[in-house]
């Protein structure tokens, strides 16, 4: 009897002790969990801060401001107004004229040479033009004598395959009488330049040219020119030819009296261009005096 009242106790007690190491887990596992669940919530709600922080929002931040931001990021920005142009006042600036050449040679010894500048133009007349160039060297004296206009009457750079700008002001500073062009890459630029400055000139030959270079003679007046030679232009047609004969349009103030650019030209020569009647025409009428017309393989 005995014995079994310590059964029964002992039974008891093993299992009231098993029901108290149940208890202790499952609170243990309760208390592990709401842990985990408190730390859960702890990054949810740093995580939601830090989000906020980025989103533009700071902490402590009422919607009223964000709504104010929002309103002044959605404002129109108004362009500031152009700054005025500065205008600058226009003047024409002119070159200053030449120094009269002088009449004699000055030496080393202070005095000058016994022949005056007559003399040495009678004797550099005899010279070619390559040793006329070779004469330039010597002195700045001898440089400005042998550039003379008397010297240098005719000027051929034919078959050229380059017009460079030190050829064009060496031909400026000669003023030729005559100057040929043939067969030369010579630009519309290049040619308008020129001829504005060669008042004097009485012969120019442009045979072989294109007229993208020839066109440029539509852009001035030659009141000196007597021979113009415009054999085998490239694509010359009827409506070229009237825009180079026709009288300007832009007339200077006070002139009363249109006149034709080649209304002096003597000579013309035309050979191997394409033109009709109608252009023979307005030869005959806007070139008084022509005396000679080469129509040849036209």
């Amino acid at each position: 009897m005995c014995q079994m009242l310590e059964r029964v106790k002992n039974s008891s007690s093993s299992s009231s002790s098993s029901d108290s190491d149940s208890d202790t887990d499952s609170r243990g596992s309760e208390g592990s969990s709401n842990h985990h669940r408190a730390a859960s919530r702890g990054g949810e709600r740093a995580k939601q801060q830090a989000g906020g922080r980025k989103g533009g929002r700071p902490a402590g931040q009422t919607g009223l401001h964000m709504v104010a931001r929002t309103q002044f990021l959605q404002w129109p920005l108004v362009p500031s107004p152009p700054k005025p142009l500065l205008q600058l006042e226009r003047h024409v600036v002119r070159p200053p004229p030449d120094s009269p050449e002088p009449d004699s040679l000055p030496l080393d010894s202070g005095s000058d040479h016994v022949m005056q500048r007559d003399v040495w133009l009678a004797v550099f007349q005899h010279l070619s033009y390559r040793e006329l160039c070779v004469c330039m060297r010597v002195c700045r004296t001898w440089s400005r004598w042998c550039c003379d206009k008397r010297l240098w009457t005719r000027i051929d750079l034919s078959r050229r395959k380059s017009i460079t700008p030190s050829m064009l002001s060496g031909i400026i500073r000669r003023q030729p009488a005559s100057l040929d062009l043939s067969w030369t890459n010579i630009s519309k630029k290049q040619l308008m330049w020129l001829i504005n400055r060669l008042q004097g000139l009485r012969e120019l030959v442009l045979t072989g040219c294109s007229w993208c270079s020839v066109s440029a003679l539509s852009t001035a007046s030659f009141p000196s020119l007597r021979l113009l030679d415009l054999r085998w232009i490239e694509d010359v047609k009827d409506s070229h030819l009237r825009e180079l004969l026709l009288p300007p349009t832009d007339s200077k103030p006070g002139q009363t009296e249109s006149r034709g650019r080649l209304q002096n030209v003597s000579e013309l020569r035309l050979s191997g261009l394409d033109i009709t009647d109608s252009s023979l025409r307005l030869v005959v009428r806007h070139t008084p005096q022509l005396a000679k017309l080469d129509l040849s393989h036209c």
